[in-house]
């Protein structure tokens, strides 16, 4: 894989962890309002598991990069 598609999918990452991130502010900012927040315990668990996940990705694809551009 070309170190621009390494970068690109690190950047979709990267999007996608600020997106999770910002459902979570934005759930814990209507925490004890009406209407009630929109994400279940349940849901903000798997939403902590896909952070996780994607953050794990995100590092590994920057090892890779990181290694591509040491080689080349």
């Amino acid at each position: 894989m070309t170190p621009t598609k390494r970068v690109n999918r690190l950047q979709g990452y990267l999007w996608t962890l600020e997106l999770l991130g910002e459902a979570l502010v934005n759930n814990d900012s209507y925490e004890g309002s009406i209407p009630p927040p929109q994400l279940t315990v349940r849901t903000k668990a798997g939403v902590h598991d896909a952070i996780r996940i994607i953050a794990g990705q995100a590092s590994q694809e920057c090892r890779d990069l990181l290694t591509q551009m040491d080689v080349g």
